[in-house]
């Protein structure tokens, strides 16, 4: 470990110097919860470092002016010519010298990238680490790193083995990493994700915009002015997000009650988007289906919606729950992953099997039939108060500092 000069005379230990890693700043749900811990670190145990793969991003406004900024693009090119793992090395060998130059004392990496490119160098100078799994790394691994997956599956590994806690942000997150890494279950411990109350607050009553200006109209109105029912369903427009599972549940809605009034916002953008918009418009939903494209503050949206739907396939633990259940917006989720660690089994939501459309389309119904009823709101003011007990800055950040504090002293 770098050892850093103390004066004898101090009356309190200086503060630990704890490098933050996040592959970019662009907004999301990682990069939202490292940014939370750059901005909320007690300054008197902690000075924080960011650390980025490439400087980018919406959120590197909101980076508190006391938080260097250090990036990879901000590194020489790396050595021509470019066969696989140069640049991984490269990129290893430049975490070093800034480990070492910055004197830093723990590292805090999140996400497996950010894992396997700095184990190696955090090792070589005895630097303890701190390292966040997100996901279930037998669904992500696979997905975003298809090349080499036997050699980065034994590389992450050892990474996660060497270093002095592994958190996961759920504790179906946790068994996976531990069967997929074969770690023991005492090197891993579980902190969910925090949520600033205030800030979310503050952000879910802005004007809607898409960061140039009001947005009003995307492919038609986004308010209507009938009594239809306003679904609204945020992320990234891909396989495993389970849009076209909820198509499907709401073509069967529809066959079933095509009386009812109903309106679908899917926020986000991804490979699956032309794909889904292509089928509303072949089933004559255009005037039911709104596509915002990529938002850079959907809560305003999520806010003034019915409820959220979150069809996901699997998820580590879902970010616009917990906000949605901030914002007191009824949840109808998937029990895939944390997302049935957040609604408490069923008790702050409503839960359905991943990619079940019929279990989907029923829950569906029962929701616009019921939504006025004691039940949504019982579930609505519980989970609002989960948020203010549980998720609350104040009651997760003690437990992840402590983790650093003690890993960085050795205990």
């Amino acid at each position: 470990m770098v050892q850093r000069k103390q004066d004898p005379m101090a009356k309190e230990a200086a503060p630990l110097n704890v490098l933050l890693m996040s592959g970019s700043l662009d907004g999301g749900g990682s990069e939202r919860q490292t940014l939370l811990l750059a901005k909320h670190l007690d300054r008197r145990r902690f000075r924080p470092v960011l650390y980025l793969r490439h400087r980018q991003g919406v959120l590197l406004a909101d980076v508190p002016a006391d938080v260097p900024i250090l990036s990879f693009d901000d590194a020489a090119p790396a050595p021509r010519p470019h066969w696989p793992g140069r640049i991984g090395a490269h990129h290893t060998r430049y975490l070093h010298g800034l480990l070492g130059q910055h004197a830093i004392d723990v590292v805090y990496d999140r996400t497996f990238q950010m894992t396997m490119a700095v184990a190696p160098a955090a090792a070589a100078l005895r630097i303890p680490r701190v390292s966040t799994v997100v996901s279930p790394p037998d669904r992500m691994l696979p997905r975003l790193e298809p090349r080499f997956q036997r050699l980065k599956r034994r590389r992450l590994a050892r990474a996660y083995a060497a270093s002095r806690q592994v958190v996961a942000v759920s504790d179906a997150v946790a068994a996976a990493a531990a069967r997929f890494y074969r770690l023991s279950t005492e090197k891993i411990v579980t902190i969910r994700n925090p949520i600033d109350v205030a800030e979310t607050l503050r952000r879910a009553a802005e004007p809607l915009s898409r960061g140039a200006g009001p947005l009003t109209h995307v492919d038609g109105p986004l308010t209507h002015g009938d009594a239809a029912v306003h679904f609204v369903c945020i992320g990234r427009m891909s396989q495993e997000k389970g849009q076209a599972v909820l198509l499907d549940a709401l073509r069967q809605v529809h066959s079933q009650r095509p009386e009812l009034a109903w309106r679908l916002t899917l926020v986000g953008d991804g490979p699956d988007r032309q794909r889904l918009a292509e089928r509303c418009r072949s089933q004559g939903w255009s005037e039911r289906v709104r596509f915002t494209g990529h938002l850079e503050n959907p809560l305003p949206l999520l806010k003034a919606a019915d409820a959220l739907v979150l069809p996901s396939l699997f998820e580590g633990l879902p970010n616009v729950v917990l906000e949605a259940m901030c914002l007191a917006t009824p949840v109808i989720a998937t029990s895939g992953g944390g997302t049935g660690e957040l609604l408490d089994g069923g008790r702050l939501g409503q839960l359905v099997p991943p990619g079940d459309a019929a279990a989907l389309a029923e829950a569906l119904l029962r929701w616009i039939e019921h939504r006025g009823g004691r039940v949504v709101e019982q579930q609505r003011r519980a989970a609002t108060e989960a948020v203010r007990t549980q998720y609350s800055l104040s009651a997760v950040l003690p437990r992840m500092a402590d983790l650093l504090a003690r890993a960085a002293e050795g205990n």
